[in-house]
């Protein structure tokens, strides 16, 4: 398996929201949802609008899902980040089909075909999206969760919590996915004294 790294720079993940959000209001709503839930691509990918929008339009608290890996339950929070990206997405769109895939494949030929894209094909759009805003570390679909872990890590969310909302079974496998490394620890622990 590729080990891939999380955008680590504040200023490169504005960099890619803004640059996204004035060319593709679908791929804006990617990488804002990606980065604010910590799912999984292939959970993402499979969104659709009644996942989160009500029939009278409004857009919901949170989304309920089943982990297509884990097969778990999941209600995450719907953070105003995300709201924001959807209320873009649909104003700009107009798409409203409560069965309509929010990540479809728009491709020539594909337009008319309620089919999601691809993870290959998110995968390619990703890594354009950080090379674009100069990221030269190893990128790949799952940059957008590694994203969201490391970013609520220098927020000051404990670890504890990071690692429940990733879903992981211990905090040693959160510790490696966010890349901490002795030297974060001993940064960390200069100038603490008790």
């Amino acid at each position: 398996m590729n080990f891939v790294q999380p955008v680590r720079e504040g200023e490169a993940i504005r960099a890619i929201k803004g640059a996204l959000k004035e060319k593709s209001p679908r791929n804006f709503l990617l990488w804002v949802l990606g980065t604010n839930t910590g799912l999984r691509i292939s959970d993402l990918l499979k969104l659709k609008v009644k996942d989160v929008q009500d029939r009278k339009g409004n857009i919901k608290d949170s989304l309920d899902i089943t982990e297509q890996k884990t097969k778990r339950q999941k209600n995450i929070e719907i953070n105003p980040e995300a709201k924001f990206a959807l209320e873009y997405f649909f104003k700009k769109t107009g798409i409203y089909d409560l069965d309509e895939y929010l990540f479809k494949d728009t491709r020539k030929g594909k337009e008319h075909i309620n089919k999601p894209i691809s993870r290959v094909r998110a995968w390619q759009m990703i890594n354009d999206w950080a090379r674009e805003a100069g990221i030269k570390t190893k990128i790949g679909t799952h940059t957008l969760r590694k994203t969201y872990g490391h970013q609520a890590h220098q927020a000051g969310i404990d670890i504890i919590y990071i690692s429940e909302a990733l879903g992981h079974r211990n905090i040693e496998t959160t510790r490696r996915y966010l890349g901490i490394t002795q030297d974060d620890v001993k940064k960390a622990f200069k100038n603490f004294t008790v």
